[in-house]
């Protein structure tokens, strides 16, 4: 009867370790977008929005950001 139960828990405390790293490599993947889409915005800016390279990459960055999200909402449900 105890056996079961403690493989079980095992197996529980496995799942939740995974999930509470894959949270934060989420975590910290999202800060790295937000910093590159600062920067890029920044480099933007000082060419008066002008360069279609950089407002492609602020699209293209901002449409990460907004992948990510929706997978960690798609994820937690």
């Amino acid at each position: 009867m105890l056996k079961p139960l403690f493989i079980s828990l095992l197996v529980m405390n496995f799942a939740l370790a995974e999930k509470l790293t894959m949270d934060a490599r989420r975590k910290q993947i999202l800060e790295i977008v937000d910093q590159e889409l600062s920067e890029v915005t920044r480099l933007a800016k000082q060419e008066n929005f002008g360069s279609p390279d950089t407002l492609l990459r602020v699209s293209e960055l901002n449409l990460e950001k907004a992948r990510l999200c929706v997978r960690r909402r798609m994820n937690s449900i």
